[in-house]
C-alpha cells in the first residue's frame, strides 16, 4: 500500500483539491493545486505558477511592510515583528504559538534569498553576526531577542 505525498512548505500542508476531506492538509490554494516545487522549493501548479501569495510571510521573497518593523534592542536594529506569522496563520485558521512564530521569523531572515533582495540580505548578514558575537545557539539567540517582551 503506498503511502500519499503531501506537497508542504513550513507548516502548510497543501490539499490536492478544494473538497478534499482529509486530515492531513491544513492549506487550501485557490487556485490549481501544487504538483510539484520550483527550484526555491516553493510549491508549484501544473503550469509552473507558484502555489504561495507573496504577502506570506513564509514566501522566500516576503518584504515586511513599515509597520511589521520593530527596533529590537537586543540586536541594535529593526527586525519584522513576530506577530506577522501568527497573524497570517490564524487568518487561514491555522494554529501556532509564539515560539513557533519566532522560530518561522528567524528561519526566514537566516536562510539567504535566491534573489539579491536587499532589504533581506543586510538583515541576514547583520543578524548572522549578532548570533556570531553573542556566541549562544540559534535557540538561546531568539530568546534573548524577546526577552523583554
Amino acid at each position: 500500500m503506498s503511502q500519499k505525498e503531501y506537497i508542504k512548505y513550513g507548516p502548510l500542508v497543501y490539499a490536492t483539491d478544494y473538497f478534499e476531506e482529509d486530515e492531513n492538509v491544513n492549506y487550501y490554494w485557490p487556485g490549481d493545486p501544487p504538483v510539484g516545487y520550483n527550484d526555491q522549493g516553493v510549491p508549484v501548479d501544473p503550469n509552473g505558477f507558484e502555489c504561495l501569495d507573496l504577502g506570506t510571510p513564509f514566501h522566500p521573497h516576503w518584504t515586511p511592510k513599515k509597520e511589521d518593523l520593530e527596533y529590537n534592542e537586543f540586536v541594535g536594529f529593526s527586525i519584522p515583528k513576530w506577530q506577522c506569522y501568527q497573524q497570517w496563520l490564524q487568518d487561514n485558521h491555522l494554529g501556532c504559538t509564539d515560539e513557533q512564530s519566532k522560530k518561522f521569523l528567524f528561519k526566514w531572515i537566516l536562510n539567504r534569498s535566491p534573489l539579491p533582495m536587499r532589504f533581506r540580505s543586510v538583515l541576514h548578514t547583520h543578524m548572522v553576526r549578532k548570533i556570531k558575537e553573542s556566541d549562544l545557539s540559534v535557540d538561546e539567540f531568539i530568546k534573548k531577542v524577546y526577552e523583554n517582551e
